[in-house]
């Protein structure tokens, strides 16, 4: 009985790993972008329910009405920026209503750019 491979086997396992390689590179490439976004994207969610919340802490008379200014979070650069209507502008009644927020923050993941909003009643 022969010990060890014949050409012809060693060579279709090098054909079938050089078909089949590039394709499973690809695919963990496309995993980790696909890691690396949902991570962002949780980030710049968690950091809009911040200002959301910080903004309710605000006097209405001291909250800015338009922001916009670079976020710089683990390693991340954001775009942030928020629209606030006061009560009496986001309705057309009584302005002891609440207000509502709009705040969005914006970032690239490659070429690719990205953006996350959060809306918000505020007091």
């Amino acid at each position: 009985m022969k010990k060890g491979y014949s050409i012809l086997e060693v060579l279709m396992a090098v054909i079938i790993l050089a078909i089949a390689l590039p394709g499973l590179i690809k695919w963990v490439t496309a995993s980790r972008q696909t890691q690396v976004g949902s991570f962002r994207s949780e980030q710049a969610a968690v950091l809009a329910q911040r200002v959301l919340d910080s903004l309710g802490q605000l006097s209405r008379a001291n909250r800015a009405p338009v922001a916009t200014q670079d976020v710089t979070f683990n390693g991340a650069t954001y775009t942030l920026s928020w629209n606030y209507l006061a009560g009496s502008e986001a309705a057309s009644y009584a302005s002891d209503k609440p207000g509502q927020a709009l705040v969005q923050f914006d970032w690239k993941v490659g070429n690719a750019k990205r953006t996350t909003r959060l809306l918000g009643v505020l007091p």
